[in-house]
């Protein structure tokens, strides 16, 4: 049993007798906007790789919305695949927390918005001053504070975003449920 600290006006505070707890569980339900993006098996296996493409994604957004959208959040999700327990698909979902949504994810979602924001990511990394003093990253580029221990930017985030720049026109949306 966890050890209470107790109010000076507890009972329970001095005496030998315990004080009866019941578990609880308290949870809210939030409906907001949200985009899944799936990422390759074979690539996204490694943590330091999904920690570079989310540090590349965020890069992207600081640079598309001018400025820090920290409403918006990245989560890696991991689910299994229909008929085989064993494999499973992994997905970076951004979403936006704050209840509702602040609109930021449905204009991502109009013409070329998200592709744009990649773009913008290599553009960033390619031309940060980082680059020609031969280090991985900067936190000027992809070092941001939460990303900095996991993430190798250059050599996976990069790379990512180029490869879905690449694929983007054969790429479709897909309803999320």
């Amino acid at each position: 049993m966890v050890q209470l600290d107790h109010q000076p006006h507890c009972k329970y505070r001095r005496s030998k007798q315990q004080a009866k707890t019941v578990p609880i569980m308290l949870y809210r339900e939030v409906t907001s906007e949200a985009i899944r993006i799936l990422l390759p098996a074979v690539t996204y296996q490694e943590e330091s790789a999904r920690a570079s493409f989310k540090a590349a994604l965020q890069l992207g957004l600081r640079c598309h919305f001018g400025g820090d959208p920290g409403h918006l959040t990245i989560r890696q999700v991991s689910e299994p695949i229909p008929g085989n327990s064993e494999t499973r698909r992994n997905f970076l979902v951004l979403y936006d927390a704050v209840p509702g949504g602040t609109g930021y994810l449905g204009d991502l979602c109009k013409g070329d918005n998200f592709i744009n924001v990649l773009e913008k990511a290599v553009q960033h990394v390619t031309n940060c001053r980082c680059v020609s003093e031969g280090l991985d990253g900067c936190y000027r580029c992809l070092y941001g504070y939460q990303m900095q221990p996991r993430a190798s930017p250059r050599k996976f985030g990069l790379p990512a975003c180029r490869r879905i720049l690449g694929y983007w026109d054969t790429s479709s949306p897909t309803p999320f449920f």
